[in-house]
């Protein structure tokens, strides 16, 4: 990080991305979540945006599905084209592994916690 704020380094410790993002996560198939003025976007590792900035916030792409929060609600977005690929909204939701999900409805206060599959049903109903 820079005045200028974060970027990207290659191995060797080389400057590749200049610094220009208020937040940056990892890379994961080929793209990483960047945050600037507010909202989230994704981009290539030449820097490249590659899905707009438009979200609150949002975690590494897992098995091409990315967790994404808009306003308050987290679903799915699609690596391909960003397009969000659920029709439910979760109040906090994990990355794909093996084809599922961990996901919570409910408020933190009182959260059920289930498990949902690729296609955004549930293999395990949310449960206290």
């Amino acid at each position: 990080a820079t005045n200028e704020g974060w970027g990207f380094l290659d191995k060797t410790g080389s400057p590749v991305i200049p610094p220009q993002y208020d937040e940056v996560g990892e890379f994961s198939q080929g793209l990483a979540a960047v945050k600037i003025d507010g909202f989230f976007g994704y981009i290539d590792d030449n820097g490249q945006t590659q899905i707009d900035f438009q979200f609150r916030q949002a975690n590494a792409f897992s098995e091409d599905l990315a967790v994404i929060r808009i306003n308050s609600d987290w679903t799915y977005i699609r690596r391909s084209d960003g397009a969000v690929v659920m029709d439910r909204t979760f109040e906090s939701a994990g990355n794909f592994e093996n084809g599922m999900a961990r996901v919570s409805t409910g408020n933190q206060d009182n959260p059920n916690v289930g498990y949902i599959d690729r296609d955004g049903e549930y293999v395990w109903y949310p449960t206290k």
